[in-house]
């Protein structure tokens, strides 16, 4: 018998997947937009959307980017805080 943890996304985790896979905004050669996150304040959908173009070098649509931030984070601003990847990895234990 096996226990297995299952590791469920966060909203951020959501939104970082559409902006990545429907959006095609996975992050420039030397930066991500995790990279570029203030760790304290607020940050608004179109700071989001900003730093987002900012990591990918330039271009994208600022717009939808936002609107993604409103769909997946429940509001147009949320603290820093709160844009934190659930980094978590499932893992088996071992029955004895």
């Amino acid at each position: 018998m096996r226990d297995v943890e299952v590791v469920q996304p966060n909203a951020f985790d959501l939104l970082l997947w559409d902006i990545c896979v429907k959006g095609g905004c996975c992050g420039g050669p030397a930066s991500h937009v995790t990279d570029l996150l203030p760790s304290n304040g607020i940050v608004t959908a179109a700071e989001f959307a900003s730093l987002v173009i900012q990591a990918e070098g330039g271009g994208g649509n600022e717009e939808w980017l936002a609107a993604k931030f409103v769909e997946r984070m429940g509001s147009s601003s949320m603290p820093a805080q709160a844009l934190v990847q659930n980094l978590a990895q499932p893992f088996d234990v071992d029955a004895d």
